[in-house]
């Protein structure tokens, strides 16, 4: 297969003519149409082609969960592949220590199998204060044994946990993240600018080198900015800049107002990466839901907690697709293409060590999108097959 167009590759300039080459599961080419190798009279004319997009945080879609059922599992992961979301990392609300690892039993196998690209534990490590969506009748503090045990459950399928950074044992649990190749994920926390300092120096006090970090939905579930209380958000967006952690954004229009999507775009760089945290009513209409133990109505799109008086519910992940959120920030935002496709397909990539995933290039993975001019998706293929 070969296709031709405008190539964004987000980790390197953008060709205004390049070719793509597809021969089985893996790239054989990615570069100048001047330079391909391959009859061009063969190549099909497109407008624009990207790497697969990678979602590194999200619940479900389609009307399936990533829990205890592996069917309503794989829904979900068919569901965001067709959309063009070709690498998933699979997020677990908090739950009692025996349903996580029922989550885990569940989910670790559809990894190893490769529908699935890792599970992420969205607690419960978390603070109830910044609890969003999550039962606080299961969050509790901190525990390394209950960790060890997941990770050993999953063999190699946990691949990053959310943790609030006053939890308890917070540098034993980094520790044991640094051995099970685990990305710790600052988040639903009601730290302040100091201890977020405090617990990402958890490396340097262990005289370890500093591993990956990054960051849950940043502005969600955290204390926000003020003048004279910065919360932990500069400093978060510093090590950002810095190459040092990245943050996670929802820019689906409802979690996150324009202006500070394209304030924090500006601020992070390289260290944005787009998510979005969407449950099991992405792709579906408005209507009555499930995430974790939680009922959550959908409505006008947006997924909020029920509660029994009557008044607003939090805001209960997302409905959008990662696909959509990167139309979004480019057409609408008026943000850079090139840094929007890289933060989501080879930034994550990168911070997840999925070598060839996320990047058009000889012998990487076959991941591709073709896009409409004004980034409409067309065309998805996956490991070289067209869905």
């Amino acid at each position: 297969m070969l296709l031709r167009g405008r190539v964004i590759f987000g980790d390197r300039p953008t060709l205004a003519d390049g070719v793509v080459a597809i021969d089985g599961e893996r790239i054989t080419y990615a570069g100048p149409s001047a330079s391909c190798p391959f009859p061009l009279d063969k190549a099909e004319q497109v407008p624009i082609i990207t790497p697969g997009l990678i979602d590194v945080h999200h619940h479900g879609g389609a009307g399936g969960t990533y829990a205890d059922d592996p069917q309503a599992a794989i829904t979900a992961a068919t569901h965001h592949h067709h959309m063009g979301s070709t690498t998933l990392i699979a997020s677990v609300v908090s739950a009692t220590h025996e349903q996580m690892q029922a989550n885990i039993d569940a989910l670790a196998p559809l990894v190893h199998d490769g529908v699935l690209d890792g599970i992420h534990l969205e607690g419960p490590f978390i603070s109830c204060e910044k609890k969003g969506a999550h039962d606080p009748n299961v969050i509790v503090p901190g525990n390394p044994a209950w960790f060890t045990d997941w990770c050993e459950r999953g063999n190699g399928a946990v691949r990053s946990i959310t943790l609030a950074a006053e939890t308890a044992h917070f540098d034993e649990l980094i520790t044991l993240c640094r051995s099970f190749n685990v990305v710790p994920s600052v988040g639903h926390t009601d730290a302040d600018a100091d201890q977020t300092r405090h617990a990402l120096q958890a490396d340097e006090r262990a005289g370890r080198i500093r591993g990956p970090w990054t960051t849950t939905h940043l502005f969600n579930a955290m204390n926000g900015i003020h003048h004279r209380v910065p919360g932990p958000i500069p400093y978060l967006l510093d090590l950002a800049k810095a190459g040092q952690t990245t943050v996670e954004l929802i820019a689906d229009g409802v979690h996150v107002q324009p202006d500070i999507v394209r304030m924090t775009a500006d601020a992070a760089g390289d260290g944005l990466i787009l998510i979005t945290d969407s449950m099991a009513a992405a792709g579906l209409s408005d209507g009555d839901y499930v995430l974790g133990t939680l009922d959550v109505t959908v409505t006008d799109g947006v997924a909020r907690l029920k509660t029994g008086d009557g008044s607003e519910g939090a805001i209960a992940g997302g409905t959008s697709r990662l696909i959509f959120n990167v139309q979004r920030c480019i057409v609408d935002y008026g943000l850079d293409e090139r840094q929007i496709i890289r933060a989501a397909t080879s930034r994550p990539a990168e911070l997840y060590g999925l070598k060839d995933r996320g990047r058009l290039a000889t012998g990487m993975r076959a991941d591709v999108l073709v896009l409409t001019a004004t980034y409409e998706l067309t065309q998805v293929i996956r490991n070289g097959k067209v869905l």
